[in-house]
C-alpha cells in the first residue's frame, strides 16, 4: 500500500492523547539528561524548532544536533525536571500545544512551551518511528523573569553588547570653549562638507572620532558615559571556591582550619589555578607544559618556576623542599588533569591523544598559582592534606569543563 492510499491514524480519545504526549516529554527530558542523542531527537518532528533561551538561539533540527551531538558523545546532556504541565489538543485531534515548569539545578525554575504535531508515516528525518506518534514540532524553553525585576533585566541585556553599527545624528553640535571660540557661539560641524559625519557609524569609526576630538580640546574633559563590556563568549570560563582544609598534627591545640581559596580560569589556550592561603596573596607561580610521544608512547611533564621563590637544585634545606613540593602539586594536578581528557575523549588510560609525530600536548597549558603556609608545628604537609587540596582542585576543574563544554555560561562564579 502507497502513502497515499494508507488510512489516517484516528485520533486518541483526549485524555489518552495527553498521556502519550506527557509520556513524549516525559522521555525526551529524561534523553537530554543521559546525553541519549539517538532518542532525543527521535522526538522532533522532521522540520521541527528549538527556541532556546538565547535570542540567537532558533534552531532548525539539522542545526540543533549539530551543536548538541558532540556534547552528547562525550556524555554531556542536561537536566530539565518537569514539575507540572498543561496539554491542550486541538479538534482535529492530531495537534497539540503544551507549557510546563521545569526545574534545573543551574537556573533554577524555568518554562517550556511547544507544539506537538501526530505523525502519519516514519522514516522521517529525524530519526524514524513508525506513523501515529507524537512529534516536536516546537519547543521554547525560558526562563521567567519576575516582573519586578523585569526592567532591571531588560537594561541588562540592553548593555550586555555593543551592536555592530551605531546610528549618529548627521548634524552635530558642538559647544567651543571660550579660548577658542571667535563669537561665542555654537558651530553646527554639518554646514561644510568636509566636517559631515555618515548617519551610521561603526563602533570602531565612533572611537576615532572621540579620540580625535578630544586631542583638540573640542569636547570638555568629563566621564564618558558610554560603558562597554566584552561578550561573554570572549571571557574564560572562571569559578572560584573557598573549602576549610584541617591542618595536620596529632596535638589538638596546634591543630587549625585553614580557608583555602581556589580560582579556576578555562582559557581557549591555557587553564589557570590558583590555589592559596595567604590572605590577598597568590604565591609563586608555576607552569607546566605536558608533551606526548608518539615514538615510546610517553607522556612528559615540564614544570618550571615563572615568579615566586626558586633556589638552586641540589642546594639543600627546607627552600629547595618547598620548590620541590609546589612542583609536586603542579605534577600531580596536570596528571589528573590529562586523565580526565582522556577520560572525556573515550580512550584508555596512558593513550596518546595527539597524532604529531613531533609529540603535542593532550591539554593546554597549566599555569598554577600556589600560596600554601605551613602548620603551626612547621612541619610538611601530611599526604592527606595534600589529596584533599589536589581532590578539591580537581572537582573545580571538572565543573568548569562541563560548563565550557556545555556551551554555558562564563564569568565569576562563587557561591560562598
Amino acid at each position: 500500500m502507497s502513502h497515499a492510499s494508507r488510512p489516517r491514524q484516528q485520533p486518541l480519545p483526549a485524555e489518552d492523547a495527553k498521556d502519550a504526549i506527557a509520556a513524549v516529554l516525559d522521555d525526551f527530558h529524561d534523553a537530554a539528561s543521559r546525553a541519549d542523542g539517538v532518542r532525543y531527537f527521535r522526538h522532533f518532528a522532521a522540520d521541527g524548532i528549538f527556541l532556546g533561551t538565547d535570542a540567537n538561539e532558533r534552531w532548525t533540527i539539522p542545526e540543533f544536533r549539530e551543536y548538541a551531538e558532540p556534547h552528547f558523545s562525550m556524555g554531556i546532556g542536561w537536566t530539565y525536571v518537569p514539575l507540572d504541565r498543561r496539554v491542550s489538543i486541538a479538534a482535529c485531534g492530531t495537534t497539540a500545544w503544551f507549557d510546563e515548569r521545569l526545574r534545573n539545578d543551574k537556573y533554577g525554575e524555568c518554562r517550556g512551551s511547544g507544539v506537538l504535531v501526530m505523525s502519519e508515516q516514519g522514516g522521517c528525518e529525524c530519526g524514524g518511528g513508525d506513523g501515529g506518534e507524537w512529534r516536536i514540532a516546537q519547543y521554547n524553553l525560558a526562563v521567567p523573569i519576575p516582573n519586578d525585576m523585569l526592567a532591571d533585566v531588560a537594561r541588562r541585556i540592553r548593555e550586555f553588547g555593543t551592536p555592530a553599527g551605531h546610528t549618529v545624528p548627521a548634524s552635530l553640535n558642538i559647544t567651543i570653549p571660550e579660548e577658542m571660540q571667535d563669537n561665542g557661539e555654537t558651530q553646527d560641524l554639518s554646514e561644510t562638507p568636509e566636517n559631515c559625519c555618515s548617519s551610521v557609524a561603526t563602533a570602531e569609526e565612533i572611537q576615532d572620532l572621540s579620540k580625535a576630538l578630544e586631542s583638540s580640546r573640542i569636547i570638555a574633559e568629563k566621564p564618558s558615559s558610554t560603558s562597554y563590556r566584552p561578550k561573554a563568549s570572549s571571557l574564560p570560563t572562571s569559578l572560584v571556591r573557598t573549602i576549610q582544609l584541617e591542618s595536620d598534627g596529632d596535638d589538638d591545640e596546634k591543630r587549625e582550619v585553614i580557608p583555602t581559596t581556589m580560582i579556576l580560569q578555562l582559557f581557549s589556550d591555557r587553564i589557570f589555578f590558583s590555589i592559596t592561603q595567604l590572605s590577598g596573596k597568590m604565591g609563586s607561580l608555576l607552569v607546566c607544559n605536558v608533551e606526548e610521544s608518539i615514538i615510546d608512547n610517553s607522556t612528559t611533564y615540564h614544570i618550571s618556576t615563572l615568579l615566586g621563590t626558586g633556589v638552586a637544585r641540589r642546594s639543600g634545606g627546607r627552600a629547595e623542599q618547598e620548590v620541590s613540593l609546589r612542583e609536586v602539586y603542579v605534577r600531580r594536578l596536570a596528571e589528573r588533569i590529562v586523565s580526565h581528557a582522556r577520560k572525556m575523549a573515550g580512550v584508555r588510560e596512558g593513550a596518546i591523544l595527539g597524532g604529531a609525530e613531533n609529540g603535542t600536548s593532550p591539554i593546554p597549558t597549566l599555569v598554577v598559582g600556589l600560596g600554601l603556609r605551613p602548620n603551626k608545628s612547621g612541619g610538611k604537609s601530611s599526604f592527606e592534606s595534600f589529596n584533599a587540596i589536589v581532590d578539591a582542585a580537581m572537582k573545580l576543574y571538572e565543573e568548569g569543563w562541563r560548563i565550557c563544554h556545555s556551551g554555558g555560561m562564563v564569568g565569576m562564579e562563587g557561591p560562598d
